[in-house]
């Protein structure tokens, strides 16, 4: 079909409506329609669930229907429990986000009134009273010998999202009538036969707030099913044996044994630190007894010492597992091991066969208190995050139960799992009260505690020196171990689960025992030889291997910064060029050879590729320039002088070069970055598209991308690079558009910001341009000036290009010289007197700018004199310290017929060291004035130009004039 209908399709969208006319089924939508009329949302179902699936819904019948048409649907299935309240504000819904903000508040409180609803009725009507005194704790309750072992592990125990808060108070609160339910053992409870009728119809009521279930395999609670507990493990697999502190390889570690596992694993970071040989390369996906899945990358044989018994298994290594090891079934059944949960004890036979036990000793708990770090006011019917502070200085995974009382003033929080950071944390407060309420500072909020478990471990180890070698070894080591004293005690455990390290490959999936396999692979089999060989080059100069290897590592997990491949950094497109509602301009296009042409086609049909440009029926139209660059090339512009003349400037401000500057005063290692057509790759708004169109002799295109030569391209790039650096900036980088700049002031430093850079860039998807990239160097070329340990002197290839001037031939030319030497006046004393017979070929208005700047000229003797002299000058050292806070300030000054001038020093203690010159040249009338009237004329100069180092502190003033002083 495609063959013969080939000439059809011009679009995608041509095909794609014929290949479904042709292959797909006519009464699909029908069939979705009616599916989305019968969609309501469940009794228990989450206002989430039912959002997504009802949009996935109306996307699948129409991929562009409307918000609105979506939220009616939504609305005509929602709840009627709260509809109602919803419907209200359907007038000030206009978009997806904000119905889904005001469905999840509204499912919210509908929650948190049903629930404070039902304990109202529990505490006005119900004829039974408990001691909340005599009720255990959450904490209580994990405390408790079993013969499994269980506890509480989250990936994120600060959860803040609402629907998490939410289900952890439901499911876990100790307040509702089925969790209390676990504690009736220990209530006291007082009924009165008369009124045991009322009783019994409130537990019915009771059972049809929420479901009954089987006792929870993880918490023992019957409000909730096993696998919706909130204490399972997101990854791994349950701590369900007793733990022990063994000896892996003469590594000594802690360790599960664990008989509902078939099999032993090792924890693939741990591995790492162990002395091992003989690992297999084996994947294989096993399941835990909550069907979470264990990453196994291979297996490995390992010595296991327990007391003075050595014992040999071979574990797979995982790289999501719990613990450091967990030994299984194919370990205890080979080594005869007998778990006594009862008898809280293990045995183990030696090798005489005599059963060696060790007993659990369980210490006491340890609880603190939870107070409010600052009085806080909590609006009626809101949520609030609140700050806690604890005895607890730092630790993770720490339980959080709340202070029963305040849940009769209606402010509940829920019982959840905390991270310690300065003996402080986050916790959720929800006021369901219609009035605000006050908690001062030093309230009680709740209790903090943490999870026991059983460890067992052997006092006086005796270390063996051998390493593992062979299957051989393994059976002929030794087994003479000297007797030891052995016990066991209910150690505190830490159930922070190390981060996983980065040994996965991308591309395929494959599992590395270490970075460096992984890397090794990558440079092997995915990465271009181009890459390799550009941050081979540009770590080259980095004598240190171990530093070089650093930085390369760096390079390495951020090589798609170079990847010449085009991008567009991930961000809203940019609205640069606003021109309120002035009419299209369209300007003819300029006459071209046919080479000329020729480049116009070329390049684009590069940009139309990269999608930079597309095709356009805009209005309005600018020419194209073809100029030339210095290695004989052309560069392809477009000529927005008429578009920028119209355009409403952005005022964002460029950052001051000095300032920027004053920043590497301490700096010792630098690292550049340069953006590879960096505006290129900034979306541009649809808006202003049509704006940028040009013309060829066959086409018209607009540009997609932020295009060179827009008045507010400048503004507009450095609010991005801006926005994307975020707090870094000023600290350790700095930007000027394009040209971003890092700064530190030991190595050590400069790879923790080498790497939080290019990790900013690599999200935002920027592209660099390697060749223009320099990396932790010592010095640089930063805007025109060399920078190395604190001095500053202008770029050797800037000060090239001036010293090969030819003698100037025409006024513009004239012009040029002055304009680029004096960007380096700061380093040249006099500069104003010396350049002062050539200022006349400045022009200082438009006038003059457009006026005989072409025509030819011979210069003068004086004017021949002082374009030699600002060469000479240029040849010479010039050499600035950059300005340090440390040290004092001086300023020098000095007045003649012809001018001031005026030096910027600090003291250091090999010397004074030149900061800046400055210099003026007098006008007629200032030429009257007197000496003293000049020489304090040049230190207000002095103050006025330097106010930013001197306000505000002491320093020292020198001149010759004895009457000032």
């Amino acid at each position: 079909m495609f063959d013969n209908n080939e000439h059809k399709f011009k679009t995608w969208s041509d095909f794609e409506i014929q290949f479904r006319t042709r292959y797909f089924s006519t009464t699909m939508t029908h069939t979705k329609f009616d599916k989305l009329k019968q969609r309501i949302q469940l009794p228990d179902e989450p206002v989430t669930s039912y959002i997504d699936d009802v949009i996935n819904l109306c996307r699948e019948i129409d991929t562009h229907m409307s918000d609105s048409i979506i939220i009616q649907h939504l609305m005509s299935g929602l709840n009627p429990d709260f509809r109602k309240e919803i419907s209200r504000r359907e007038s000030c819904m206009n978009t997806l986000s904000e119905f889904f903000k005001y469905a999840k508040i509204e499912q919210d409180l509908y929650d948190t009134f049903e629930k404070s609803r039902h304990l109202t009725l529990e505490s006005k009507h119900s004829n039974f009273t408990y001691n909340h005194t005599t009720i255990p704790s959450l904490t209580a309750m994990i405390k408790q010998p079993k013969q499994h072992y269980q506890i509480m592990k989250r990936n994120d125990p600060i959860r803040h999202d609402t629907s998490m808060q939410r289900s952890m108070f439901k499911r876990n609160s100790g307040y509702s009538p089925e969790s209390q339910s676990t504690f009736t053992s220990n209530k006291q409870i007082q009924m009165n036969l008369s009124q045991k009728p009322f009783y019994t119809k409130y537990s019915n009521d009771q059972s049809t707030f929420q479901h009954q279930f089987n006792n929870c395999k993880i918490c023992g609670r019957q409000n909730h099913r096993t696998i919706d507990c909130f204490r399972k493990r997101t990854t791994g697999c349950f701590n369900c044996g007793q733990n022990h502190i063994i000896h892996v390889n003469n590594q000594p570690t802690e360790t599960i044994v664990d008989t509902g596992s078939a099999i032993s694993i090792i924890r693939l970071d741990f591995l790492k630190t162990v002395q091992h040989t003989n690992f297999i390369y084996r994947s294989r996906i096993c399941h835990t007894a909550n069907s979470t899945p264990l990453n196994i990358i291979g297996q490995v044989k390992l010595e296991v010492k327990i007391k003075f018994i050595t014992t040999y298994v071979t574990a797979y290594v995982a790289t999501n597992l719990i613990t450091s090891i967990l030994l299984g079934n194919d370990w205890i059944n080979s080594n005869h091991v007998h778990l006594f949960g009862d008898q809280k004890q293990l045995t183990i036979p030696d090798q005489h066969g005599q059963l060696i036990s060790i007993p659990y000793v369980e210490p006491s708990g340890i609880n603190y208190p939870a107070l409010l770090v600052h009085q806080i006011t909590l609006p009626s019917h809101s949520q609030t995050l609140v700050d806690i502070t604890c005895q607890v200085n730092n630790d993770h995974n720490i339980i959080f139960e709340p202070y029963a009382r305040h849940i009769s003033k209606f402010i509940f929080i829920p019982h959840t799992l905390l991270n310690i950071n300065n003996n402080q944390a986050k916790v959720l407060l929800i006021n369901a009260q219609n009035r605000q309420q006050t908690l001062s500072k030093n309230t009680r909020i709740g209790t903090i505690s943490r999870d026991a478990t059983y460890t067992i471990y052997a006092t006086t180890q005796v270390p063996t020196t051998h390493h593992i070698n062979s299957n051989e070894h393994y059976r002929s080591l030794s087994r003479n171990f000297k007797p030891q004293t052995t016990k066991a005690i209910l150690h505190k455990k830490d159930n922070a689960e190390n981060e996983q390290l980065n040994t996965i490959c991308d591309n395929c999936n494959e599992h590395f025992l270490s970075g460096n396999d992984l890397q090794k692979h990558l440079r092997a089999e995915f990465y271009s030889d181009q890459i390799r060989k550009q941050i081979l080059d540009s770590t080259k100069h980095i004598e240190n291997p171990k530093h070089q290897l650093a930085i390369q590592d760096i390079l390495w997990r951020n090589k798609i910064l170079f990847d010449p491949t085009p991008s567009t950094i991930n961000i809203p497109p940019q609205s640069a060029i606003k021109t309120r509602d002035h009419p299209p301009i369209y300007s003819k296009q300029y006459p071209a050879s046919y080479k000329d042409q020729d480049i116009k086609f070329q390049e684009t049909q590069k940009l139309l590729e990269r999608g930079q440009i597309e095709e356009s029926t805009s209005p309005w139209s600018s020419p194209i320039v073809l100029v030339k660059k210095k290695d004989k090339t052309m560069r392809f512009c477009i000529d927005y002088r008429r578009l920028n003349a119209v355009t409403i400037k952005d005022a964002f401000p460029l950052p001051r070069i000095d300032e920027i500057f004053d920043q590497l005063s301490d700096a010792v290692y630098y690292t550049k970055f340069d953006f590879k057509s960096g505006y290129f790759q900034v979306p541009l708004s649809k808006e202003d598209r049509p704006k940028t169109a040009f013309s060829t002799r066959d086409n018209h295109y607009q540009f997609t991308v932020l295009p060179q030569g827009i008045t507010n391209g400048p503004a507009t790039f450095q609010r991005v690079i801006n926005h994307i650096l975020g707090p870094a900036r000023w600290q350790y980088a700095l930007a000027y558009i394009d040209d971003i700049i890092i700064y530190s002031k030991t190595f050590e430093e400069h790879l923790s910001h080498l790497n939080d850079i290019c990790t900013i860039l690599k999200n935002a998807r920027f592209r660099l341009n390697p060749d223009k990239c320099e990396i932790a160097r010592t010095q640089t070329d930063y805007l025109g000036h060399n920078i190395k340990h604190g001095e500053i002197r202008p770029s050797p290839t800037n000060i090239n290009g001036l010293l090969n001037t030819r003698l100037p031939q025409t006024p513009d030319e004239a012009c040029k010289f002055v304009k680029a030497a004096e960007y380096y006046r700061k380093f040249i004393p006099k500069f104003s007197q010396i350049a002062e017979p050539l200022r006349k070929f400045v022009p200082t208005t438009r006038t003059q700018q457009k006026k005989g700047q072409k025509t030819i000229i011979t210069l003068t003797n004086d004017e021949i004199k002082a374009f030699e002299q600002l060469k000479k000058f240029l040849t010479t050292d010039l050499v600035l310290r950059i300005p340090n806070n440390r040290f004092p300030f001086k300023v020098q000054t000095d007045a003649s017929d012809e001018g001031i001038g005026a030096v910027l020093l600090q003291i250091y203690p090999e010397g004074d060291r030149p900061i800046a010159y400055l210099s003026k040249k007098f006008t007629q009338a200032q030429r009257k004035w007197s000496p003293m009237e000049q020489e304090c004329y040049a230190f207000i100069c002095a103050l006025d130009k330097w106010n930013n180092y001197l306000n505000g502190i002491k320093f020292i003033w020198e001149t010759d004039h004895k009457a000032l002083t």
